[in-house]
C-alpha cells in the first residue's frame, strides 16, 4: 500500500517542480526584460527629441539628396511636405531598418519603416504619427507640437530600437494628410494585408509637448475596438513601473480626432496616446504652433511611455494581448478640409450629424443618410476648426475635426 501511495505524490512533486521551474523562467525573463525597458527609458535624449522638432519645423535645415533645405511648412501640397517625407525616410533607412514610401492620390506619402522579429516575423506592434500639418496661412503650416512632437519621438523609438533583438516585428508609420481627414492612415489600413501580417496593436502619437499648466496630465484614448481598452488598462501600469512621472488618464470613449481612428474602424487594437485635453494647445492649428511653447520634461515623459508601452509587448515573447479579427465598422468621412461654407459628409448608414464650436456651442444639426451629404453652414469672416459628431442607427458615435476657412 505504501509503495503506491508514494507513486502519485512522487508524480504531483516533480510536477509541481516543473510547474515552479516554467513560472520561475517567466519570471526570470520579465525582471530582465523590465531591466532592458529601464535601460532604453534611460536613453531616451531630449536634445535629441527637440532637434528632430527643430528640423521639421525649418528651425535647423535638413539635407535633401545633399543639399541643405528648410522644412518652412509641412502642408500637403508644398514642396516642404515632401522635403519630411523624405527627411523622415531617410533617419529611418540610417538606423537600418526597412523603409518605403507608401504613395497615394496626388502627393500623398506615407513613410514605413519595418524591422522583423526572430520569433514572429508576422506579428506586428505598429507606433505610428502623422507628419503633415495645417494652419492658416498654408505657408506658415510648421505644426511643432501639431505634429512634430509625434514624429520627433517616433524618430527617437526608431533610434533607440534600431539594435534591438525583438521577437516581435515593429513598424514605425508616418501619416500623411491626417489634416485632411485621416487619408494617409485610410489608405494603409485598407491596403494592408492583415491575413498574411498580423497587426497586434497600434500606438499612435499625436501632439504630445504642450502642459502649459505644468501638471503633467496626459490621456491614454481608447474604445471598445478589438482590444483597445484591454491595451490602455495594460499600458497604464507603466507609468508607475519606469517611474516616468505622467499623471496618465484612460479616456473611454477616447477621441477619434487622429490616425488611430482608421484602425479603430476596422476593429483593431490601437490606443490614441495625446496629451491633457482639457489643458489644450491654445496655438493649433496657427502658425504659432511652435517649439516655443512646449513643456520639454513633459515632451520627455511621453515619449519615454510611448516607448516603455510598445516595448513591453514587442520584446515579450510570454506576450498575452489578444488579437481580434477584422469587422470592419461604418465610414463617416467630411470633405473637404479646409472647407467652406459647403462641404460632404459621407457615411454608411444613417444617423443625426451635429456640429459644434471649440467652446461646445451646437451649431448645426441634421439627418443625413448612407452615402454624399452636401453641408451647408455659416463660416464667419475667419478660419475656425469646428467638430463633427455623427451618430448612426445602432447608436455608435464617430467624430471628426473640421477647418472652416472663408
Amino acid at each position: 500500500m505504501l509503495r503506491f501511495a508514494l507513486f502519485p505524490r512522487s508524480a504531483s512533486m516533480r510536477a509541481g517542480i516543473l510547474l515552479l521551474g516554467a513560472f520561475l523562467s517567466v519570471f526570470h525573463t520579465l525582471k530582465a526584460q523590465k531591466a532592458e525597458i529601464e535601460q532604453i527609458l534611460h536613453e531616451v535624449n531630449l536634445d535629441s527629441l527637440l532637434f528632430s522638432v527643430k528640423q521639421l519645423t525649418g528651425i535647423e535645415p535638413v539635407l535633401i539628396h545633399g543639399q541643405p533645405q528648410i522644412i518652412y511648412s509641412r502642408y500637403k501640397t508644398q514642396t516642404p511636405n515632401a522635403w519630411a517625407a523624405m527627411y523622415l525616410h531617410d533617419r529611418m533607412q540610417a538606423y537600418g531598418y526597412e523603409t518605403s514610401y507608401e504613395n497615394f492620390e496626388a502627393t500623398g506619402q506615407n513613410i514605413i519603416a519595418l524591422k522583423k522579429g526572430t520569433l514572429y516575423p508576422e506579428k506586428i506592434f505598429l507606433m505610428c504619427a502623422h507628419y503633415d500639418a495645417i494652419a492658416l496661412p498654408y505657408d506658415h503650416a510648421t505644426g511643432a507640437d501639431d505634429n512634430g512632437s509625434g514624429c520627433a519621438a517616433v524618430l527617437e523609438a526608431g533610434r533607440l530600437l534600431k539594435d534591438l533583438s525583438l521577437p516581435f516585428s515593429i513598424m514605425f508609420v508616418f501619416f500623411d494628410e491626417e489634416e485632411q481627414g485621416f487619408i494617409g492612415s485610410n489608405h494603409f489600413v485598407q491596403n494592408f494585408n492583415f491575413k498574411q501580417t498580423e497587426i497586434r496593436a497600434t500606438f499612435n502619437l499625436d501632439m504630445i509637448a504642450y502642459d502649459d499648466n505644468h501638471d503633467f496630465k496626459a490621456s491614454i484614448n481608447t474604445r471598445d475596438y478589438g482590444n483597445s481598452v484591454e491595451l490602455a488598462n495594460k499600458i497604464i501600469g507603466l507609468n508607475d513601473t519606469f517611474q516616468i512621472g505622467l499623471n496618465l488618464n484612460i479616456l473611454n470613449p477616447g477621441s477619434t480626432s487622429s490616425d488611430h481612428e482608421s484602425f479603430w474602424e476596422y476593429n483593431k487594437t490601437a490606443v490614441f496616446l495625446a496629451e491633457d485635453d482639457k489643458d489644450f494647445n491654445r496655438y493649433w492649428h496657427t502658425k504659432y504652433d511652435s517649439i516655443t511653447y512646449f513643456n520639454d520634461s513633459f515632451f520627455y515623459r511621453n515619449t519615454q511611455f510611448a516607448i516603455a508601452s510598445m516595448l513591453w509587448f514587442a520584446s515579450n515573447k510570454y506576450n498575452d494581448l489578444a488579437v481580434q479579427s477584422i469587422n470592419k465598422v461604418p465610414v463617416f468621412q467630411a470633405f473637404p478640409n479646409p472647407a467652406k461654407a459647403q462641404f460632404t459628409v459621407y457615411t454608411e448608414s444613417n444617423g443625426i450629424l451635429e456640429i459644434y464650436q471649440l467652446d461646445g456651442k451646437q451649431i448645426h444639426t441634421q439627418e443625413i443618410i448612407n452615402g454624399n451629404n452636401p453641408i451647408q453652414i455659416d463660416v464667419g469672416n475667419k478660419p475656425r476648426n469646428i467638430l463633427l459628431r455623427f451618430m448612426n442607427e445602432s447608436g455608435s458615435i464617430q467624430s471628426k475635426w473640421l477647418l472652416l476657412i472663408p
